[in-house]
């Protein structure tokens, strides 16, 4: 266990543990710290406030735009890490989604979120964090690096697949089965 100091939207987090044995850092702190709603939630209100202020000036392929470069870009940002953060972050993120995306179609409050997700081409804040996880655990397998969690994930299933039935895996073979701390499976 070793000790960092953590610069995390201009605030200095001390003294926060982390494992050596997986590629990123785990941090042990994070979700706590991310918790703290000033970080993310601040920022995306203010980003938020300055897309309310252009919603009315311009079309919607250009708030879309910007919507997508202001805020959908930080939304992704460092989401493998957020990701696995408590259940009401998440949802503050998808409320602030929602909004932003009421400004930009500009369509009545009666509207549905899926209607308005789907015309700004859009995943909720969920679908992006198992998106972003599942493309984490494809690079990992098929670039086969890091070696140590490319190790955890295994090609050995025992189940009847296509590979089963055509001999290309052994039927009673115990598979391996990852122990990752990832956000996958909250």
């Amino acid at each position: 266990m070793h000790l960092l100091i953590l610069h995390f939207y201009h605030v200095a987090v001390k003294n926060i543990s982390y494992e050596l044995d997986l590629h990123f850092l785990i941090l042990s702190k994070l979700s706590k710290f991310m918790d703290n709603k000033k970080c993310i939630i601040k920022t995306l209100t203010s980003r938020l406030n300055a897309l309310r202020k252009v919603a009315a000036i311009f079309s919607f392929k250009t708030q879309l735009m910007i919507a997508n470069g202001i805020f959908m870009s930080h939304i992704v940002y460092l989401i493998q890490l957020w990701g696995g953060c408590s259940n009401y972050l998440i949802d503050a993120i998808q409320i602030l989604q929602n909004q932003a995306a009421r400004h930009v179609t500009k369509l009545s409050w009666s509207t549905p979120i899926s209607e308005l997700l789907k015309q700004c081409n859009w995943l909720s804040v969920r679908q992006m964090i198992m998106f972003h996880d599942l493309i984490l655990v494809f690079k990992i397998r098929k670039e086969r690096r890091p070696v140590y969690l490319s190790n955890k994930l295994s090609n050995q299933f025992n189940c009847n697949t296509r590979n089963a039935k055509n001999n290309k895996i052994k039927q009673n073979q115990i598979p391996k089965l990852p122990n990752l701390a990832l956000s996958i499976g909250q």
